[in-house]
């Protein structure tokens, strides 16, 4: 049992369900809690002694690049941006990218599902006041993305 992966998806699991609790009831994502996250990060990397986190920032590097492109073009926010970052350094490998895609989709998803439904009752004359699409939590989406994953890889946090 390598304590230093359970740490790591301990981790996962925890910043980005607190993250969606967060998103959704004050639409912000706070930095104190992404920098919660990177501590056991920290651990993770000493009680493994690899160069985990060397290759995670040089890996992620383009990504991160990339999500502040998005941030600067108005995209997305710049919680969503430290969010996808901390999963980044969190998961370097191909579960941070299955992650980072199925959230990305089921966001797609479901907010066109909730923009149709909303123009549907709205077309149907049910609203008395027009309602102003506002952003996705995708906090949420990452939190459901992350345990999809997790869950479908085998991590040790289930298995053990």
């Amino acid at each position: 049992m390598n304590k230093s992966i359970i740490l790591r998806d301990f981790t996962l699991l925890f910043v980005t369900a607190f993250s969606a609790v967060s998103d959704l009831s004050s639409g912000r994502i706070p930095n104190l809690l992404l920098g919660l996250g990177l501590i056991p990060l920290f651990a993770a990397h000493l009680m493994h002694r690899t160069s985990f986190l060397t290759h995670a920032f040089a890996c992620q590097a383009i990504i991160i690049f990339l999500l502040f492109i998005f941030f600067r073009m108005n995209l997305m926010g710049g919680g969503d941006v430290k969010l996808y970052a901390f999963l980044a350094l969190n998961r370097p490998d191909t579960a941070g990218l299955k992650i980072a895609v199925l959230s990305f989709f089921l966001a797609a998803v479901f907010e066109t599902a909730h923009m149709l439904m909303i123009r549907c009752i709205a077309s149907e004359g049910f609203m008395k006041t027009e309602v102003k699409p506002k952003g996705a939590a995708m906090a949420f989406y990452v939190f459901m993305a992350a345990v999809t994953v997790l869950i479908a890889d085998g991590s040790v946090l289930w298995t053990e």
